[in-house]
C-alpha cells in the first residue's frame, strides 16, 4: 500500500524487500528490486539487495559485476565494498539484512531472544540520549568525547545508519554539504539548519515520499503560506499506509496542536511560528525510521 501511494519512495521499496527476504520469499523481493532497477529509483540500498538475491542465486559472476558498478557509482559506501571484497575471497554473501540476522542467531531459547533485543534496545536508547545530551551538553568536552566514541562503535557495525551519521557530525561539529543523493534524513537536516531554500526544493523532488516534512519544514523556516496549506491538508485526512517517518511527524504535530481547530494554513503558520520545538519534531521524526529499527 505504502509503495502504490508513494511509487518513488525508494525507502519503502527497499524495506518492503528486505522484509520478503526475511519471510523466505525470495522470488517476490527480486520483483520489487527489479521494479525499483526499472523505475531507475535505485540507491546504494537496492544495489546491495540486488546483489545478496543474486548470489543467493547462484549467480556469483553477475552479482561482482553488479557489485563492481555499484562500488564505482558509490565509492564512499564501505556496504558495497565489503561485499565485493567477501566475493574477492571465496566468502559467501549473507542473504538477510544485519537487523534480521541478529534475531536469527539469537538462538532458539527465549532467555537468548531476550538478550539479543535487549541489547538492540540498549544500544537504540544510548543513542537517543547522546543526541538529547548533544543540545544541553554542547562545552563538555569529555562527555562529547565519550559519546563520539560511542557513535564510531555503531557506526562501525552499521556504516549506514542515518541516526548514528547525524549524531557523529553534530558531535565533531562538522559541516556535510553535496549530500543532496544521500540518506534523506541527514540532507533534509543539513538543508534545514541552513536554512537552504533550493536545496529543499530539490529534496522535495528526489524524495517525494518525504513532501510532508519538506513542507512543514518550508512553514516553519520561510512562513510559505501555500506549504501551510498543503500541510493542513494532510493533517486533517485519516492517516493511512504512509512512511513511518511521515506518521511519527504527523503524531507530533496533532500532540502540539489541535488540527480540527485551524481553519486556515495561515492559522496553521502562526501556530507553527509560536511554536519553538517544530525544529525539533522535524528533526527527530525524520530519523524515526533509523530509531525504531535500532530497538525492532
Amino acid at each position: 500500500e505504502t509503495i502504490e501511494r508513494f511509487p518513488d519512495d525508494v525507502v519503502a521499496r527497499n524495506q518492503l524487500a528486505e522484509l520478503l527476504i526475511a519471510l523466505g520469499r525470495e522470488d517476490e523481493a527480486t520483483s520489487v528490486v527489479n521494479g525499483t532497477f526499472s523505475c531507475q529509483l535505485e540507491n546504494e540500498a537496492s544495489f546491495d539487495l540486488r546483489a545478496r538475491l543474486l548470489y543467493h542465486s547462484g549467480d556469483v559472476e553477475a552479482t561482482r559485476n553488479l557489485l563492481e558498478t555499484a562500488v564505482e557509482r558509490f565509492q564512499t559506501n564501505p556496504i558495497l565494498k565489503s561485499h565485493l571484497q567477501m566475493l574477492d575471497k571465496g566468502k559467501a554473501l549473507p542473504l538477510k539484512s544485519k537487523a534480521f540476522r541478529i534475531l536469527d542467531t539469537a538462538g532458539a531459547t527465549g532467555a537468548d531472544t531476550e538478550e539479543a533485543v535487549g541489547t538492540a534496545v540498549w544500544q537504540g536508547g544510548r543513542l537517543c540520549r547522546i543526541y538529547y545530551g548533544s543540545r544541553q551538553r554542547q562545552d563538555d568536552g569529555q562527555w562529547r568525547n565519550e559519546a563520539l566514541e560511542e557513535v564510531r562503535r555503531v557506526l562501525s557495525e552499521d556504516p549506514n545508519l542515518a541516526y548514528a551519521k547525524y549524531l557523529s557530525r553534530e558531535l565533531e561539529g562538522r559541516d556535510v554539504g553535496g549530500l543532496d543523493s544521500g540518506p534523506f534524513a541527514i540532507a533534509f537536516i543539513d538543508a534545514m539548519k541552513r536554512k537552504d531554500a533550493d536545496r529543499l526544493s530539490r529534496l522535495e523532488k528526489s524524495f517525494s515520499g518525504q513532501l510532508h516534512h519538506v513542507d512543514v519544514a518550508k512553514v516553519f523556516l520561510f512562513g510559505d503560506r501555500p506549504a501551510a496549506d498543503r500541510a493542513l491538508i494532510w493533517l486533517r485526512q485519516e492517516a493511512r499506509s504512509e512512511p513511518r517517518t511521515v506518521s511519527a511527524l504527523r503524531g507530533f504535530l496533532r500532540q502540539r496542536f489541535d488540527i480540527s481547530s485551524v481553519e486556515s494554513g495561515e492559522d496553521f503558520m502562526k501556530l507553527v511560528a509560536d511554536n519553538d520545538n517544530i525544529e525539533m519534531d522535524l528533526i527527530e521524526s525524520v530519523l524515526a525510521g533509523d530509531a525504531l529499527q535500532l530497538v525492532a
